[in-house]
């Protein structure tokens, strides 16, 4: 029995032990943030959006159709595009304002810190590019002009808001427990305000991620866009002058739009949305032209902003993007349109 209860005390001793050399290894990272090592901590998607669900797709096309109703033509019933059932004058009086606060999480050293400067820059950056009236970056990656549709949805800088929190600037767009801790603690406004988070999403292997519009109501403090502080306009990441359109693809996640390759695939319904064309595969670079799905009508929209492909790239949306954009403002992200 003594052998017993010297064994029981050891093998407790040495746990102990174990648990504090861990702690002591990750305080860098953990710094700030109650933990238990062993905890299991609950590790988030490794991709920039949830993938949608069916109830998720049903409650994004009911608010399609619901504001597609009070902007209605009429029409023989045979048209394929939402955008063509809709009446443009009437659709193009519809104006969107959406508050945002940015939140600017760095670490002790001060990485991941960003001029006040360069959150008005980014500002005007997701402006211009929801509005289709380029005054940076007008144009490509191969010096052409760029140009697009206005979506009638604008953004209100209300707060840039600075946290030095070591475990959130580590951990959060890894943990979910770290990102509801951080979001419960900082979140500002309810479903119709976006609130970004800037800090270091590349050690979750991200650029940056969003949750889709319908899932607010439900869970308000998850609500919102994380992205890595090099993403933001004139910042430095991966060895690039960053043009700030990563901001503008979660936005566009955070307005209820998929990826334009949703599926990967050249069967199923894609990204739901009729104008642009089913794509397999991810966009790399800045390919002046890319038919992943030749078998299917269109070539990929590879300067679309819900694909990945470079900043200089991307720098277009579609009529049927904009209206399920606006359609997600009128129904989830309600008391900003006018």
């Amino acid at each position: 029995k003594n052998v017993i209860v010297v064994l029981f005390v050891l093998f407790h001793l040495a746990h102990a032990s174990i648990q504090i050399l861990i702690r002591d290894m990750f305080t860098p990272l953990y710094d700030g943030v109650e933990y238990d090592v062993f905890s299991r901590l609950r590790p988030s998607v490794m991709e920039d959006t949830d993938e949608p669900t069916e109830e998720g797709n049903a409650k994004m096309q009911a608010a399609v159709d619901k504001f597609k109703n009070k902007i209605k033509k009429t029409t023989d019933g045979t048209t394929s595009l939402i955008s063509d059932e809709v009446d443009i004058d009437s659709l193009d009086s519809k104006k969107f304002v959406i508050d945002v606060h940015f939140h600017i999480i760095k670490n002790k050293k001060g990485d991941g810190d960003i001029p006040d400067e360069q959150i008005e820059k980014q500002i005007d950056v997701l402006n211009e590019n929801f509005s289709g009236q380029f005054s940076h970056f007008s144009e490509d990656c191969h010096g052409n002009d760029v140009s697009s549709i206005d979506t009638n949805i604008q953004f209100n800088l209300v707060n840039i808001n600075r946290v030095e929190q070591q475990g959130w600037y580590n951990l959060a767009a890894t943990y979910e427990d770290v990102e509801l801790c951080m979001k419960e603690s900082l979140r500002q406004g309810d479903c119709s305000t976006l609130n970004v988070y800037t800090l270091n999403a590349r050690m979750a292997g991200l650029y940056g991620k969003s949750k889709f519009p319908w899932l607010c109501s439900d869970d308000l403090y998850m609500d919102g866009v994380i992205l890595d502080y090099g993403t933001i306009t004139d910042q430095i990441f991966q060895g690039e002058k960053q043009m700030g359109k990563t901001l503008v693809h979660e936005v566009g996640h955070w307005l209820g739009l998929k990826h334009t390759f949703q599926g990967l695939s050249c069967d199923g319904d894609g990204d739901l949305i009729n104008d642009t064309p089913i794509q397999r595969e991810k966009t790399e670079g800045c390919p002046t032209k890319q038919d992943t799905c030749p078998n299917s009508a269109g070539v990929d929209m590879v300067h679309n902003h819900m694909d990945y492909s470079d900043d200089c790239c991307r720098y277009q949306f579609t009529s049927e993007q904009k209206i399920v954009m606006m359609a997600a403002a009128d129904s989830f992200r309600e008391g900003n349109g006018t």
